[in-house]
């Protein structure tokens, strides 16, 4: 089980950043989710996956876009628009 923490958000766009500080850019596919919310879900591999906030325990589906992107990374917004 995989620990993240949401770096940024914009409308359904997110960049997580996992426990080892590898970041990772997703489409939330579902309602956006708050900048510092804590999810937990399976390692990251391109593609769906399903992550549980922490905090409320509700189920966040997600698609992985990029994974490990490391600082270079573009913000989830310029991203996904």
């Amino acid at each position: 089980m995989a620990l993240y923490r949401v770096l940024d958000a914009n409308g359904q766009g997110i960049m997580l950043v996992d426990a080892v500080g590898r970041r990772h850019v997703a489409r939330a596919l579902h309602d956006a989710l708050p900048v510092g919310a804590e999810l937990h879900g399976p390692r990251p591999l391109p593609g769906f996956a399903i992550l549980s906030d922490a905090s409320s325990r509700r189920l966040c589906r997600v698609i992985f876009e990029q994974v490990d992107c490391g600082d270079g990374a573009p913000s989830a917004g310029s991203r996904l628009q």
